[in-house]
């Protein structure tokens, strides 16, 4: 069957209409005339189950003048014998063509689907991506939050120790302030413990010096013994006299040396335990000193975690806000996935009437 326009075959034609129409499919070699085998052609292209007898038998009865050709006028005399195979040929070759629009109908919006489809699982496939960038920025973000939490709870802790170490320097200062009051008070001791021995030395050098004299005056007395026997009487109470000084003289410097070695034993126990807080106070400084150190590296340690916390708080914001595109664009795929789906399905919906009214056509034929 030749290519037929769509408007060859109008929906109400008249007769001389039909017949030209049914002329022009016979002469498929638009050569103005029906050749058996044009005949031929389009009964079986038409699915009329003609046998070639029958085919033959219907082109002698057309060719009237025995030429071998049909023209216009032999086929006009054969479609006054048999209108009703005219009529046939006309309806089967219109709705042939009708198939045939419809079929470049299907095709055509098939192809549309596919695109359609193929647009759709592009748009997806975009989609996908943006999610998955977005996850991933999503997970740099929560590590990042991660981190910036581990940093506060360290920065929390080094608060912690930060204060535990005030707390821990003003107790070794009070201590520090105790011990050198303690300090204080063992050298006011050793100071108090030393005035005694030093009057006991001084006491005990003045008897020494009162019993040399005391001896002088005895080596006078028995001087004067000697040289003065008619004074023997007063001479020997006097010695007497000096013997008696002599010996409780004697009995005062034993008792001032023996409290001059009490007073030497408490003189050495106090510089014993001045020199025994003089060791406490050197410990309790070097701690305040370790103290202050840590003190210091501990602040140094808070301005670098704040620092650190400060930074990570900047990139957070720059992350969240590095997150807006993709959101957005998450967003603009997903409508653009959205409306490729909608074209797809009205596409798929033109489709299935498509097919439905040529399942339907082929059914009344």
């Amino acid at each position: 069957v030749s290519a037929v326009p769509v408007n060859r075959f109008p929906e109400k034609p008249t007769s001389q209409q039909k017949l030209k129409l049914v002329f022009e499919e016979l002469d498929i070699g638009n050569e103005r005339r029906v050749t058996l085998d044009g005949l031929r052609r389009t009964l079986k292209a038409l699915n009329f189950s003609f046998t070639q007898a029958t085919v033959e038998d219907l082109f002698d009865r057309m060719d009237t003048n025995k030429k071998g050709g049909i023209d216009f006028s032999e086929f006009l005399n054969f479609a006054a014998t048999f209108p009703i195979l005219i009529e046939a040929i006309y309806s089967r070759a219109r709705d042939l063509v009708d198939r045939a629009i419809r079929e470049e109908d299907v095709a055509a919006q098939r192809e549309v689907q596919e695109e359609a489809q193929r647009n759709e699982r592009l748009l997806f496939q975009q989609l996908t991506v943006a999610k998955e960038e977005l996850e991933a920025e999503v997970r740099a973000l929560t590590t990042l939050e991660d981190e910036l939490k581990q940093h506060k709870a360290q920065l929390r802790e080094a608060n912690k120790d930060l204060i535990e170490a005030g707390r821990t320097k003003d107790r070794i200062r009070a201590e520090l302030f105790i011990k050198e009051r303690d300090y204080v008070e063992a050298s006011d001791a050793e100071r108090a413990a030393l005035k005694p021995t030093q009057d006991a030395e001084r006491n005990v050098m003045l008897a020494e010096q009162r019993l040399e004299e005391a001896e002088v005056a005895i080596d006078a007395s028995r001087e004067k013994e000697r040289q003065l026997e008619t004074m023997l009487e007063d001479t020997k109470r006097e010695t007497a006299k000096h013997v008696e000084n002599l010996s409780n003289i004697t009995d005062q410097l034993v008792e001032l040396r023996e409290h001059a070695a009490e007073t030497a034993l408490v003189l050495e126990d106090a510089q014993r335990e001045t020199a025994r807080v003089h060791e406490i106070f050197k410990e309790a400084e070097a701690d305040f000193h370790d103290i202050k150190q840590a003190e210091e590296i501990a602040d140094r340690t808070k301005g670098d975690l704040y620092d650190l916390v400060k930074q990570l708080a900047a990139s957070l914001e720059d992350m969240r806000s590095s997150l807006v595109p993709f959101r957005q664009r998450e967003e603009h795929q997903k409508a653009l996935h959205a409306a490729g789906q909608k074209e797809f399905e009205r596409h798929d919906t033109i489709l299935l009437g498509l097919e439905g009214s040529l399942s339907s056509g082929d059914a009344q034929r």
